[in-house]
């Protein structure tokens, strides 16, 4: 027997195939588009301050919601705003009494919330989280036309160390161990050349920079060196949060193998020299050092916008054409690494200056080690009692669990032997961010876990 294959025509089968055809591009377009958001990179987003020029940010330590911004009128006449809501909505909190820089605000690593801003003729203070600030009286005689940089030293509490610019740099660096209020001069220590800064973080708590000359003191600023055998004119240094995190820094070498030219360079925390990573174009270059990851780091160096998730080995461009024609005046990871901030100056298109920001949270298409490491995982994050961490083991060696917070203090220190899970109580901390630390000897992992009460 012979079966006849029947042949439909007509409009009924005509739709059929159009059905079938339409239903393969739309399965091809899904996968296309899947493919595309796996490979994405979050936009930046216009948050706030489009008609202004905005030329320094300042992400709190303790509270990662607060981001504390300079906007520059005149260059010696600075307001600074506060937001509390990772720099949506903003508001005064110094009409025009600060001075704007690299070393502008420095927050107290021993009490949180204490903070001191820059100012003319002294400098200001605030005791409750940088929402109101007032002009601080001191011992000190300086004429009210002169800028003037105080920082918190982690050394202990209440050490502060201050420095002054006049044209005729006449004033010595000045230490107070009363929180500000009595200064002595550091003998034989005047800032000589180079940019009115000083810088103190939270990963060095014995380290205070002295900008432009780059002299360091490893104690509180009792004595001051050169770290390096070199002699350097330094322009910014960054470093994160966690103990011993490495310094980057673009700074111009005046001496030795590429005499005057501008560069990136590191310093661990056990070295003595800076490593010079990748030449820059200059003095603009702005930078901003992750606050757990060591390793990754965002540079504009004026011709645009570059990642490096290993310490400056290999680079990748991470920026948006619409926003890189712009100058940026600074970049700042919020203390709990869910924003990268930049700073946009005023330019052609006024609604394109301002605060711009990318998120780099979990849901965030991001590079996955700028958000975590070594498949360290934390459940329940946000916990309110016990969290569970775990970290597949490479091999049967011993390992340390730390825990710290945003400003650098060791909470948790203990070791863990040969296992891969290890359960974290958290009973008696306060809600936050913190950040959990897992190493061995080569390996270091971590990530941020939430307490929620």
């Amino acid at each position: 027997m012979t079966r006849e294959r029947r042949i439909e025509s007509g409009p009924g089968s005509r739709a059929k195939s159009w059905s079938r055809v339409r239903f393969v591009f739309l399965g091809i377009a899904c996968i296309l588009l899947t493919i595309q958001g796996l490979n994405a990179q979050p936009v930046w987003e216009f948050v706030s301050l489009g008609d202004t020029n905005v030329v320094y940010l300042y992400p709190s330590i303790s509270e990662p919601n607060v981001l504390f911004a300079a906007v520059m009128p005149n260059p010696r006449v600075t307001p600074i705003l506060r937001s509390d809501d990772y720099g949506e909505n903003w508001r005064l909190v110094i009409p025009a009494d600060s001075l704007a820089g690299p070393g502008c605000i420095s927050e107290d690593p021993f009490n949180p919330g204490h903070f001191v801003c820059a100012g003319l003729g002294t400098f200001l203070a605030s005791t409750d989280n940088g929402n109101t600030w007032n002009r601080r009286v001191t011992n000190l005689q300086i004429l009210p036309y002169v800028g003037v940089v105080a920082v918190y030293s982690g050394i202990g509490p209440g050490v502060m160390i201050l420095m002054a610019d006049d044209v005729d740099w006449h004033y010595p660096l000045h230490r107070s161990v009363d929180g500000g209020y009595a200064f002595t001069p550091i003998p034989d220590e005047y800032p000589g050349f180079g940019p009115l800064n000083l810088y103190s973080f939270p990963s060095h708590p014995n380290d205070i920079w002295l900008g432009g000359t780059g002299r360091l003191s490893t104690d509180g600023g009792m004595t001051w060196a050169a770290p390096d055998d070199t002699l350097n004119e330094f322009w910014t240094i960054r470093s994160g949060q966690l103990p011993e995190m490495t310094y980057y820094s673009v700074l111009r070498r005046l001496q030795g193998p590429h005499v005057g030219e501008p560069f990136l360079a590191a310093r661990s925390s056990d070295d003595t020299r800076w490593s010079l990573i990748r030449s820059v174009a200059g003095a603009g270059a702005r930078l901003a050092a992750h606050p757990a990851n060591q390793d990754e780091l965002v540079m504009d160096d004026t011709t645009g916008l570059l990642l490096t998730l290993d310490g400056g080995e290999t680079w990748s461009v991470f920026g948006e054409f619409e926003i890189d024609s712009l100058r940026t005046r600074d970049l700042a990871f919020s203390s709990d690494g869910r924003y990268l901030y930049r700073a946009m100056g005023r330019g052609p298109w006024p609604d394109r200056g301002g605060i711009w920001r990318k998120d780099l949270s979990e849901t965030a298409q991001y590079p996955r080690r700028m958000r975590t490491s070594e498949d360290l995982s934390l459940y329940p994050n946000p916990t309110n009692g016990v969290a569970t961490v775990w970290w597949p083991a490479a091999d049967a060696g011993r390992r340390r669990l730390q825990l710290y917070d945003l400003v650098g203090r060791r909470i948790v220190d203990t070791e863990l032997n040969a296992t891969q899970h290890y359960l974290l109580p958290t009973f008696g901390l306060p809600s936050g961010s913190y950040i959990v630390v897992v190493k061995d000897g080569v390996r270091r992992a971590s990530r941020r876990l939430s307490i929620i009460r």
